[in-house]
């Protein structure tokens, strides 16, 4: 093998390098925040696609996080007052792991 062709080989080689870590890391930094914010990382499958990793990986970033309830467990959006599965109104932020302040549900009058 000659200059020219080990050159080649290494220029080829260095491309596929760089292609799959431009790949790898949007779908690893979605699945982590995925994971923080208590949705499915499943979403990264999207990441088949590059353009599509990218794309799921933004969405990652700016979808807000989801509340745990402390009785059952159960996953809820952030403005919930009561839990959707089981009534309960403690629950614990997903991204910290701090147990939220309980608002009251509203009372009907009459």
């Amino acid at each position: 093998m000659d200059k020219s062709q080990l050159e080649m080989v290494i220029g080829i080689l260095l491309s596929l390098a760089i292609i799959a870590v431009a790949w790898v890391i949007p779908i690893t930094v979605g699945i982590r925040n995925f994971r923080r914010k208590g949705y499915s990382p499943h979403w990264m499958w999207f990441g088949i696609h590059p353009l599509f990793g990218y794309i799921a990986m933004i969405v990652s970033l700016s979808i807000a996080p989801q509340k745990q309830c402390g009785n059952c467990g159960g996953y809820s959006k952030d403005n919930f007052r009561l839990c959707p599965y089981c009534g309960h109104t403690q629950f614990i932020e997903i991204a910290t792991g701090r147990s939220l302040p309980v608002t009251p549900p509203l009372q009907r009058s009459g």
